[in-house]
């Protein structure tokens, strides 16, 4: 746990590897995911992207019930990118495969 005082500002880096940073950003993806995925396919698409990065980059810091729950929120952003960008037998085939594959790159890694 970090305090940052009012002339030390935090770097990204520290940003990017805090826990709580990490689930409160995956929130505001999936939710940004969720208002815009009728309107614009590359939103939800985005914000996949960036919650899969802030998983994988934070995988080995946080906890496991932590990541699994930014992982699911990466995971429901990537759904919704996906069922507006392609159409629907194509959807339910990719999505799938898509999930499986940031499951995979989500794995904790714990020594």
């Amino acid at each position: 746990y970090t305090v940052w005082t009012r002339h030390s500002f935090p770097k990204m880096a520290d940003m990017a590897s805090n826990t709580g940073f990490v689930l409160m950003a995956n929130c505001i993806m999936c939710y940004t995911s969720y208002l815009f995925y009728q309107e614009s396919a590359w939103i939800p698409l985005g914000s996949a992207l960036v919650a899969t990065y802030l998983v994988f980059n934070n995988r080995a810091k946080c906890s496991l019930a932590v990541h699994s729950i930014c992982t699911a929120l990466a995971v429901i952003s990537q759904t919704l990118g996906t069922s507006n960008l392609l159409p629907s037998p194509f959807s339910v085939a990719a999505s799938p495969v898509l999930t499986m594959i940031q499951a995979f790159v989500a794995l904790p890694l714990y020594s």
